[in-house]
């Protein structure tokens, strides 16, 4: 309804007819609340503005841990994290300081750190034997293989020898009964001037440790067919083995060649029908508890598993079933609810759990990936490992121990169970939070060797226990507590890590290349030689697995979340020939090539021809490429070089290539390989001298050159760059090149 006013402003009724103000009044109580709103509005962003500000405060001043009040705060935080993420278990791990190795624990509880023992240098696989004592394969040889297997007194820090190697023979291997008072141990022999498994000896003997010397002879065979090796052995010494073909021709992965049973003499030993080659794709796992042994079976879906269409075994390339073997009944049978279109290449007990971890490779994308299969439930569930860490074992069903994973080839190591990368940093991690705490590891580089209960050795080292950060006594060290109030800029783990000498696929060289070619008899010095058909690793194997699911390489990888970066490191090497044209060259390789190109045949017979090119099989060639094993068992990474951004590698490379002596389409070549392997935004560029070279990639010439160049550039990747300055290079004087001149320029990247 619309308003009416009187005509005359002054009237008493000149109002509206539902109101009793004045238009004056209406703009004066207007103005008041307009200036109400502005006051409040002003105060309200003030207050917010200084709610905003106060919290920024609160923020900087917990970040800068020198105030008291923010400092206690802070500690009663990090309380709060502790204490729900604390489990009644101590962690114990190895590092490498100098010569020797350290083994450490972390008691979760507490969050304290011991030093349990320092051990020799050359050793490897340390495992708990009680609160008292170590053990471990000591005086391990340039193969990796030990003399001896050693007990360490912890209290008392002092050694003695439990078992001896055979004569001749090197301890590849020991495994421990779940009660520790069996021990089976794998001796292996190399045939005369070999550098493989393949035509040499493999035993198997078991021992009980309260009495070391007498070992029992279970297997001792002729390592060309498949051969016995320990997988494990119960608490009333019988033992189970896996078959193993050391260098199978085929190129695939050599074990799951059938399972065998001993009783603890091998008086009464057989081979298991049910567990025949063919019918399983991983090698079998035991229990905590010793009652049963998992693995990845085959169900025959995709056709005889003993076939190898694909370079590997069709059960070892399409395991398709988990399940379990009865140790006792000998029964084997498998999980439910897991289906069989699916892959699983890996099938691992659950660490302190007795759940299983298996990975699945799946056509269905939300089916790939870690899970934990549940043997009550008999349901799995997967488990979203955060960021690029891995899992390492666990605690419980809701808690897990993971770790992030230096996958560098020069951090491999063999101080835990198995040959695997070094890890940076432990995490327990809840996956029902998706939350992890870090563990605080005061080493920057270290391998897991187990898991423990809480104040496992509270008894041996009394208080000896010091707070996080490393031996006090130790001057080497520096003392980190994450929980302090010192400024975060102090709290950095300055003190420099040395590598154990490289083991970078020193297992799969020696014991899974193909069969070896020998070198035919003449004026170049017979020795074995290779000729590899593809990356013959379980690298390879995983890649195969992802093909036939459709996924590329990265994608599963990442999924798989296995061990993939303990095994070898590929390196592309170009050879060049100079000389007179039409003279004939004879080169040889003595070390494991392959994607050759030209084709690799026991050597290549080369035609020089004018401004470098090469005439083999007919055709013409700038260089020889292929990709090679390193024939170094142990390698010592350079220490003197550059540290540059990536978009400065051209000219580091181009100074260094000139200083070497090479010419500009040798140096083309380096400059491309060298921006494409790496992609990170540092790198540390440095180059093998020329003997260790030639160790490394080492050939044969008929005639000799004249002049011989064999350098191996290595690149390190970095995240950031370092806050050091590393020595420059030493460079001998540039490559003349009169007379026959060859040049070998390869890399190795990490």
């Amino acid at each position: 309804m619309s308003e009416t006013y009187i005509t005359n402003p002054e009237s008493p009724e000149s109002i509206p007819k539902h109101g009793r103000f004045s238009k004056k009044t209406i703009l004066l109580t207007s103005g008041i609340v307009f200036l109400a709103l502005i006051f409040v509005f002003t105060i309200l962003l003030f207050s917010t503005k200084t709610s905003i500000k106060n919290e920024d405060e609160i923020n900087t001043v917990q970040e800068n841990s020198q105030s008291p009040k923010t400092s206690a705060q802070k500690q009663k935080e990090n309380q709060a994290i502790i204490e729900k993420f604390k489990t009644s278990n101590t962690i114990v791990y190895g590092s490498w300081k100098g010569e020797q190795s350290v083994i450490t624990s972390i008691d979760l509880l507490s969050n304290k750190s011991a030093q349990i023992a320092t051990l020799p240098f050359n050793i490897k696989k340390v495992s708990v034997l009680s609160p008292e004592n170590l053990i471990f394969i000591n005086q391990t040889d340039n193969r990796d293989y030990g003399t001896q297997i050693t007990s360490f007194q912890i209290k008392e820090k002092s050694s003695k020898t439990l078992v001896t190697a055979s004569p001749g023979f090197g301890i590849d291997d020991y495994i421990l009964s779940p009660n520790k008072e069996y021990m089976v141990i794998w001796e292996v022999r190399f045939a005369p001037r070999s550098e493989v498994l393949q035509g040499g000896r493999s035993r198997v003997f078991a021992v009980k440790l309260s009495t070391p010397g007498n070992k029992q002879l279970l297997y001792d065979e002729l390592a060309t067919e498949p051969i016995h090796y320990p997988r494990a052995i119960l608490n009333d010494g019988k033992v189970f083995t896996d078959k193993f073909l050391p260098n199978d021709p085929n190129g695939g992965a050599g074990w799951a060649y059938g399972m065998g049973v001993s009783d603890f003499t091998g008086s009464n030993k057989r081979e298991l029908d049910q567990m025949k080659e063919g019918s399983y794709g991983t090698q079998p796992s035991l229990s905590h508890d010793g009652k049963f042994l998992v693995f990845a079976g085959y169900d025959g879906k995709n056709g005889d598993g003993k076939a190898a269409p694909e370079g590997f075994r069709q059960a070892l390339l399409t395991p398709n079933t988990i399940e379990l073997l009865d140790t006792s009944t000998l029964a084997r049978r498998k999980l439910t609810n897991l289906s069989n279109n699916d892959i699983y290449p890996t099938a691992e007990w659950g660490g302190a759990s007795n759940n299983i971890m298996i990975t699945v490779i799946s056509k269905i994308e939300n089916k790939n990936g870690l899970f934990r299969y549940d043997l009550t439930s008999q349901k799995p569930n997967r488990l979203k490992i955060p960021g690029s860490n891995s899992l390492v074992s666990s605690f419980t069903t809701d808690k897990y121990l993971i770790a992030t994973i230096d996958d560098s080839a020069s951090s491999l190591g063999n101080l835990g169970e198995v040959y695997a990368p070094s890890l940076t940093q432990l995490f327990n991690f809840d996956p029902k939070t998706n939350q992890a705490f870090r563990i605080p590891v005061s080493d920057t580089h270290f391998q897991y060797v187990t898991t423990l209960p809480s104040n496992y050795f509270q008894k041996v080292l009394g208080m000896k226990a010091y707070a996080q950060g490393g031996n006090p006594s130790d001057p080497n060290v520096t003392i980190i507590d994450l929980y302090s109030d010192k400024p975060s800029q102090e709290n950095l783990q300055l003190k420099t890590f040395l590598f154990k000498p490289s083991l970078t696929i020193k297992r799969q060289e020696q014991q899974t290349k193909p069969i070896p070619t020998p070198i035919p008899t003449g004026p170049v010095p017979t020795r074995q030689t290779y000729k590899l058909t593809k990356t013959v690793n379980c690298t390879s194997l995983a890649l195969e697995q992802c093909g036939i699911m459709g996924y590329n390489r990265n994608q599963c990888i990442m999924d798989r979340r296995v061990q993939l970066r303990a095994e070898g490191k590929c390196n592309q090497s170009p050879l060049y020939l100079y000389g007179n044209e039409g003279q004939n060259v004879r080169v040889q390789i003595l070390t494991a090539v392959y994607n050759d190109k030209p084709s690799y045949n026991s050597g290549y017979d080369v035609t020089l021809g004018n401004n470098g090119k090469m005439l083999i099989n007919g055709n013409s060639y700038q260089a020889i490429n292929y990709d090679y094993l390193s024939n170094l068992r142990k390698l010592n990474p350079p220490t003197r070089g550059s540290i540059t951004k990536k978009t400065e590698i051209e000219k580091v490379l181009r100074e260094y290539a000139k200083k070497l002596g090479l010419n500009e389409k040798e140096i083309k070549d380096l400059v491309r390989v060298g921006k494409t392997k790496t992609n990170s935004p540092y790198v540390f560029i440095s180059f093998f001298d020329q003997a260790t070279s030639e160790q490394i990639l080492p050939l044969t010439f008929l005639p000799e050159p004249d002049n011989y160049l064999n350098v191996v550039f290595y690149f390190r990747q970095l995240d950031q760059e370092p806050n050091y300055t590393p020595a420059p290079p030493v460079f001998d004087k540039p490559l003349l090149r009169t007379g026959l001149t060859a040049v070998e320029v390869s890399e190795i990247v990490e």
